[in-house]
């Protein structure tokens, strides 16, 4: 028999299933051109076979079948993805086209899926190429993963901790940065500012961060858990000409109010309209609030809206605007959430220099709130 037909047809017979069964599961459909012309055509399955195939890149139905996808294939894979191009993928990638359309296409033969439709100029993927494709994406994070544990190893404990931090955190970070490298000063601190605390606690549980200082914290985050830090008052920032009165929040029902979106920190939100709530009136919709500068120096200037802003987060010597305390005071929980299991001793090293700095190993710090396991 010819040699490449041989190893066609022991693919298949690979890719089958040794029972009829198995073998009735899988169709075969048009395949792609590039993958079908380099290691013959391509079966496809249904998506209860597709995912059979691809868990832990292992099969277990019968055959034993073993994956032998590579990780550079999911990486090239992904690249071409989410660029829409083989040769703009090859570039970011420092290779060259023809060797990810090689190793893609031999990705292709052996799941049995045609990933990509390259019979338009443009090249998108299929159906089977978007559900693959999340599959792929966090195979790679755990490949990234592994080599970063293995690196903090071989380290002896050092590398990097991934933290997610925040805007208006202020001295305390600072302090708290401090703390931690004084007991870990091989460790390098990768600080990545996000202003979503639900994506934050997200990344926290995914493992993409190590940990991450989040405001009024919700619970029902699987696989984290949150540890109370501090409760951070919030200041009222209110044209100057408000000062007076602007402490009774009932005096500011006739001026808009400046807030973040409550997607971003639905805790916040919820105090500060709660605030209002309470007060008699519910604020009407100011200026979206995204960077607290830019809202202090011109609508609240202007004395077009009024805004509640973390003390660490406002200047207080400006001519245009007063920052009153609200009565009664109005407190924002900040916490650090981390894995829960704890994954990293960096991670509970990190958060013994926040307890510390803020002064909770003195008992004021409250009970962990494990969101989920």
């Amino acid at each position: 028999m010819n040699p490449a037909i041989r190893q066609t047809a022991n693919a298949r017979h690979r890719l089958g299933s040794a029972s009829g069964a198995g073998a009735a599961a899988c169709t075969r459909s048009p395949p792609s051109h590039l993958a079908e012309h380099m290691y013959g055509p391509v079966q496809r399955c249904p998506s209860a076979a597709i995912n059979q195939r691809i868990h832990r890149g292992t099969i277990t139905d019968g055959n034993q079948w073993r994956s032998r996808m590579e990780v550079r294939q999911l990486r090239y894979f992904v690249a071409v993805a989410e660029i829409g191009h083989f040769g703009r993928a090859a570039e970011s990638l420092h290779i060259v086209q023809p060797a990810v359309s090689k190793q893609i296409a031999a990705l292709e033969r052996e799941l049995g899926l045609a990933l990509f439709d390259r019979s338009r100029r443009q090249i998108r993927l299929t159906a089977d190429g978007e559900a693959f494709l999340p599959h792929a994406r966090r195979a790679l994070r755990g490949v990234d993963r592994a080599a970063k544990a293995a690196a903090d190893l071989a380290a002896g404990g050092t590398g990097t901790l991934r933290v997610g931090s925040a805007r208006g955190l202020g001295r305390r970070l600072e302090d708290i940065l401090a703390a931690f490298r004084t007991a870990r000063p091989d460790v390098t601190i990768e600080l990545t500012t996000m202003p979503s605390v639900p994506a934050k606690l997200a990344a926290v549980a995914s493992e993409d961060l190590d940990a991450a200082f989040v405001s009024a914290p919700p619970r029902g985050t699987s696989g984290v858990a949150t540890h109370h830090l501090w409760d951070e008052p919030l200041l009222l920032a209110v044209p100057a000409q408000r000062a007076a009165t602007a402490a009774d929040l009932a005096t500011l029902v006739d001026l808009p109010l400046a807030l973040a979106p409550r997607e971003e920190d639905p805790g916040t939100h919820d105090l500060i309209t709660g605030a209002c709530q309470a007060a008699g009136f519910t604020p009407t919709p100011g200026p979206t609030l995204t960077h607290a500068q830019d809202i202090l120096a011109g609508p609240i200037a202007a004395g077009h809206c009024w805004a509640l802003l973390p003390t660490s987060a406002v200047r207080t010597d400006s001519a245009a605007v007063s920052f009153i305390e609200p009565t009664p005071p109005i407190l924002v929980p900040t916490a650090l959430a981390v894995p829960h299991p704890a994954r990293r001793a960096l991670a509970t090293d990190l958060l013994t220099a926040a307890k510390t700095s803020v002064g909770n190993d003195q008992g004021s710090c409250r009970s962990p709130v494990h969101d989920g396991v």
